[in-house]
């Protein structure tokens, strides 16, 4: 398991920090599903995002617009960004 910034980052990893959210696309992506996530920074509008805690265990992260496509990482991740609705 990597650590970034004291949290945990696994291949598919999602980061809240205040009123942003970090979603990391990597190898572990299924292809139709990197394919949503791009084209949901094109699309205007808010989300509801949830983070996948386990098996049928999900946790609601709330509203959020997505709002751009950082570059690749080192390690070949992805990272898209959103911000959240109301705050």
């Amino acid at each position: 398991m990597r650590r970034a910034h004291g949290r945990r980052l696994f291949e598919n990893s999602t980061l809240v920090e205040g009123h942003t959210l970090t979603y990391y696309v990597g190898r572990g992506t299924q292809s139709h599903g990197i394919t949503a996530l791009f084209r949901l920074v094109d699309s205007p509008g808010p989300i509801r995002v949830f983070e996948k805690l386990g098996v049928n265990n999900w946790r609601d992260l709330g509203e959020w617009e997505p709002v751009d496509v950082g570059d690749k990482t080192a390690d070949g991740h992805v990272p898209i960004y959103f911000r959240r609705t109301n705050p």
